[in-house]
């Protein structure tokens, strides 16, 4: 189960980038007999009304998941499956998509771009215990009009998730439990923008750092920083 941050951006530890991809990937464990799947929905789409979330139109979530938030792992039977997300509270249908869901599967369906143009992506999650003293992170770049972007330790200035760009999501990283300083620079700036405080990564935490909001302004005058959502994918 799931709790949420909000944070200005933060994140951490090399990692190689995969695209995004319309289809699940698998994410089992062969002796795990359970028939269910796990679907976490993120609203990282700047200026969207809250969204209610259907899986074969049965209404799944209580509370709307608003901008910048995102929702606990909803449990789902496995196989092929109507995702749905409307407008909260009406049947203003925003996102529908049929997914096919592996078994004890773990998925992230994230929504991105300005409301005008939403689109979505099922990412699978990985949640293998990290070892010991260790703790998973990964980032997932949901800002439709930022470049490219490092981010950056500021305690000894290292790139720890470089050159991700839009619509690409890292793999989920082993990092050394404990608190860290961040920054990021989009690529061809070398500014870094600092998060406003640490993040803590706890042992054997798992976490999910994803990046939103504008770069520029309609006029293209650059913003003071994107917005950021820090997830606990474990509690």
């Amino acid at each position: 189960m799931t709790k949420k941050v909000i944070l200005f951006l933060s994140f951490l530890a090399l990692s190689t980038s995969t695209l995004f991809t319309s289809c699940s990937t698998d994410d089992d464990d062969n002796d795990v007999t359970s028939t269910l799947a796990n679907i976490m929905v993120v609203n990282a789409s700047p200026g969207s009304a809250g969204y209610d979330f259907y899986i074969d139109d049965v209404l799944q979530n209580a509370n709307a998941v608003n901008y910048n938030g995102s929702s606990p792992y909803i449990q789902s039977g496995s196989g092929m499956k109507n995702l749905k997300l409307n407008v909260n509270s009406t049947a203003v249908n925003i996102i529908e998509r049929d997914e096919d869901l592996d078994l004890n599967g773990s998925y992230t369906f994230i929504t991105m771009d300005s409301i005008s143009r939403v689109e979505s992506a099922i990412i699978s999650d990985d949640l293998s215990d990290p070892a010991l003293g260790t703790s998973h992170l990964r980032l997932i770049h949901a800002s439709h009009n930022s470049p490219s972007i490092d981010v950056v330790n500021l305690a000894d200035s290292s790139v720890v998730f470089g050159n991700i760009a839009y619509k690409n999501a890292t793999a989920f990283t082993p990092l050394n439990a404990g608190s860290y300083a961040l920054g990021y620079r989009v690529i061809g700036d070398s500014n870094i923008t600092s998060l406003s405080s640490p993040i803590t990564l706890a042992n054997q935490g798992i976490y999910t750092i994803v990046v939103s909001g504008y770069n520029s302004d309609t006029s293209g005058t650059a913003v003071s920083s994107l917005n950021i959502q820090f997830i606990d994918n474990v509690q």
